[in-house]
């Protein structure tokens, strides 16, 4: 669903109640008829005991969620009845809407994502699909074939040094209202998240075309790279959610 980081935005922002409000009553163009109907219903707690019995499978969370509300939990206790894995996700998902944001103006202001400038972070380059260490760029020393630019990503850890990216994500964080130290969340410790780092550009190597007639791809990506991003880039789907983006 389309809410996965809008959720883990109140969570860092410490708005519990509107997080449990989100995933039960958020609907969207995509959501079927008795999805959206269902969610207008949940916006009324007095709902719930009869919602509980016409829940369709794959809406185990917001089960989970009302079941929790019915015995009286809080909402912070409500949250945590949901599997960590998926709680934490809504985390990363958030620090990942950051990163899109910071990317797409970097792009827009026409920076080169491909090769640093002096003052950048950059992944050392350890083989074809291998990043080795973070270091600063050397512009006498590196080049595109021994650093990729890299991108901080939004956590508790971040503090923004001269790098193009760490100023826009800076600024990208400004704008949403929220500061480093949110990511530490001391009331869900357990979905604290310091930061990490990505590369600028998709790194692809090895890409051919099997089959032009059924446009079959062979390509290959580094570890925390997805297929799906550079799909979508080819195909350019008017819509990239309803063509399963």
């Amino acid at each position: 669903r389309s809410v996965t980081h809008l959720v883990g935005r109140e969570i860092v922002r410490r708005n519990f109640k509107n997080a449990v409000e989100l995933l039960l009553c958020y609907t969207s163009e995509y959501d079927s008829k008795t999805s959206r109907e269902i969610r207008e219903k949940s916006r009324d707690p007095h709902n719930y005991p009869r919602l509980l019995k016409l829940l369709p499978r794959g809406m185990d969370i917001e089960c989970q969620l009302m079941s929790a509300i019915l015995q009286g939990k809080d909402v912070i206790h409500a949250l945590r009845v949901i599997p960590i894995n998926m709680r934490r996700l809504f985390v990363q998902a958030y620090q990942a809407y950051i990163f899109n944001i910071s990317l797409s103006t970097a792009i827009r202001n026409g920076e080169n994502l491909l090769k640093g400038k002096e003052g950048d972070l950059c992944f050392e380059i350890g083989g074809p699909l291998i990043f080795g260490k973070i270091r600063k760029f050397n512009s006498i020393s590196d080049s595109e074939a021994n650093a990729v630019p890299a991108i901080k990503l939004a956590g508790y850890s971040f503090q923004a040094g001269k790098g193009r990216f760490e100023l826009i994500t800076k600024d990208t964080m400004q704008d949403e209202g929220v500061v480093a130290r949110d990511f530490y969340i001391k009331e869900m410790q357990e979905l604290s998240s310091q930061g990490g780092f990505r590369q600028a550009p998709l790194w692809c190597r090895d890409f051919s075309v099997i089959d032009k007639t059924m446009l079959t791809l062979s390509f290959r990506l580094p570890k925390g790279s997805y297929a799906t991003t550079l799909l979508r880039e080819l195909m350019k789907p008017f819509d990239p959610i309803k063509s399963g983006f």
